[in-house]
């Protein structure tokens, strides 16, 4: 049933894609002034996690041994959970001392790095007529 549902195109260019979409709307909202277009790019940046999180998750089902399936996606819960009050404790402390435009020159930074990791994921993608996944 998964298959049958994922992206035909490939979770590792939906996550590409998820990043860069997310490097280009945080980068505007270092500058911007206005609270209208800054809250449409904060939108624009919930799509690009939107689509981050379950393309993340499908190549963690795609690259997992069945067996271990289990155990790393409790790590993976376990790390975003962690990272949503680490994020804020750290966002925080960095706009306290260096300003708020700061936290987007980082989230920039770390999308960036997150997107030079994406080549060395494999390549998935499904055939519609049969909905086998391929490597």
């Amino acid at each position: 049933m998964y298959r049958r549902n994922t992206f035909p195109h490939g979770q590792t260019k939906l996550l590409g894609a998820a990043l860069i979409l997310g490097i280009l709307t945080c980068i505007p909202q270092i500058f911007i002034t206005n609270i209208y277009i800054f809250s449409f790019l904060r939108f624009l940046t919930g799509l690009s996690i939107a689509a981050l999180l379950p393309a993340a998750q499908a190549i963690i089902t795609l690259e997992t041994d069945h067996k271990s399936l289990g155990r790393i996606f409790s790590y993976n819960q376990t790390f975003q959970a962690l990272g949503n009050v680490l994020g804020m404790t750290l966002s925080s402390i960095i706009s306290a001392y260096l300003g708020y435009s700061q936290i987007f020159w980082l989230v920039v930074i770390l999308e960036i790095i997150g997107l030079s990791l994406v080549p060395g994921t494999r390549q998935h993608t499904v055939n519609q007529t049969s909905n086998k996944v391929s490597s």
